[in-house]
């Protein structure tokens, strides 16, 4: 009998960006990025090919900060009950974003404590957790976020692969000397990529949102919907593991994203601002723009002739669109200046910002302040 386990990563539940809302009012990237989840647990209760689901395995960032909204929870331990419910174990790493820098913050992870067949590991402590079922003996060697390096250090030095037995090592980071799996995250956890190699017949690996094979044995699963144009290029999705008693096929589950289209350079170089206008239009107007992200980068814009451009009308080309933005860079004496416009305002730049940033106390209170100071307000009503 075969035992098959799903790896997913990354799913950053609560995650919403740019003005955009759903139907139900609710913001459409928080929308995409809870669908997501839910075709996963989909697939996972209701196999295509119905073959049974035995366990899943979460590689951290299940949240995408450290005190998700009451509707982010909700809509999270749903989908953890169904799964509990077919009988599927759950187990869950905590990632950089939902564990909280100072430990008097506590976690949220401890609210699935009490959910049936779901075992979060979440207390800067490593755990190994046995699957029972199929014809090997399978161990889970799970290492949550960790507060040190040294702590990390400890956790992972204290695993050992159990002979016999089918071994996993569950983690969440950057591995050492690949640079590309780095985000620059504030309280990024560095993998020592050596432990990729100390016998553990599979590594599942969450933090970097693409899918790749690290290793022998060895993937991050990426994420299951794109969230930035770093990820605009490869599949999105989960993997899919069978272990028998001869070893493991290891196969990637694809899934459909939002589409989310880099539009390419416009060298702007000698271009002057009538000339910049149509070019982007152009680029626009050629691509469906209909629900998907775009995005295009002027390059070498002279400042003045940036300022000159017909926003408005750019804007209204892009209507479709869910989000649009332009990208641009200039070379100036002082060397080359890089920036971003998403062809909003600034309130839409702020929101982005407080998004992708964990801010541990009076998150509402923050937001609505500056929102308020941006729209014009003289401070009396923060």
């Amino acid at each position: 009998m075969t035992m098959r386990i799903l790896h997913v990563a990354d799913t950053h539940l609560g995650y919403s960006t740019y003005r955009k809302v759903d139907g139900e009012g609710l913001n459409q990237r928080w929308t995409d990025v809870c669908e997501a989840f839910r075709e996963f647990v989909d697939f996972a209760v209701s196999p295509p090919d119905g073959v049974k689901v035995d366990a899943v395995l979460h590689a951290g960032d299940f949240f995408d900060s450290v005190r998700p909204s009451n509707r982010t929870l909700a809509f999270a331990i749903e989908q953890l009950l169904r799964l509990g419910r077919a009988g599927i174990k759950t187990i869950i790493i905590s990632g950089n974003h939902e564990t909280p820098k100072l430990k008097e913050t506590g976690s949220v992870f401890r609210l699935f404590e009490h959910l049936p067949n779901v075992h979060p590991v979440y207390k800067t402590a490593a755990e190994t957790i046995e699957l029972g079922a199929g014809d090997r003996r399978v161990l889970v060697h799970a290492v949550p976020q960790c507060q040190t390096e040294e702590q990390l250090i400890k956790n992972l030095d204290s695993l050992e692969p159990v002979p016999g037995a089918f071994n996993i090592l569950l983690a969440h980071g950057a591995l050492t000397g690949i640079e590309e799996f780095r985000t620059g995250e504030f309280n990024e956890q560095i993998l020592p990529s050596g432990y990729l190699s100390k016998g553990f017949d599979y590594v599942a690996l969450g933090h970097y949102h693409k899918h790749v094979k690290v290793g022998e044995g060895a993937f991050y699963a990426g994420t299951l919907e794109r969230l930035t144009f770093a990820e605009v290029d490869g599949e999105k999705g989960f993997i899919d593991i069978r272990i028998s008693g001869d070893g493991a096929d290891i196969g990637f589950v694809s899934r459909k994203t939002r589409p989310m289209v880099n539009l390419g350079e416009v060298d702007c170089g000698g271009l002057d601002a009538t000339d910049v206008q149509a070019a982007v239009e152009r680029r626009i107007t050629d691509e469906d723009a209909s629900g998907k992200i775009l995005r295009i980068h002027l390059k070498n814009i002279a400042p003045a002739i940036y300022r000159n451009l017909d926003f408005r009308s750019i804007r209204g080309r892009a209507e479709g669109a869910l989000h649009f933005e332009l990208k641009y860079s200039s070379s100036a004496v002082q060397g080359e200046v890089q920036g971003g416009a998403s062809i909003g305002s600034l309130e839409d730049e702020w929101l982005s910002f407080v998004e992708r940033t964990a801010i541990e106390s009076e998150r509402e209170r923050l937001v609505g302040m500056a929102l308020h100071y941006l729209k014009g307000g003289d401070g009396d009503d923060a």
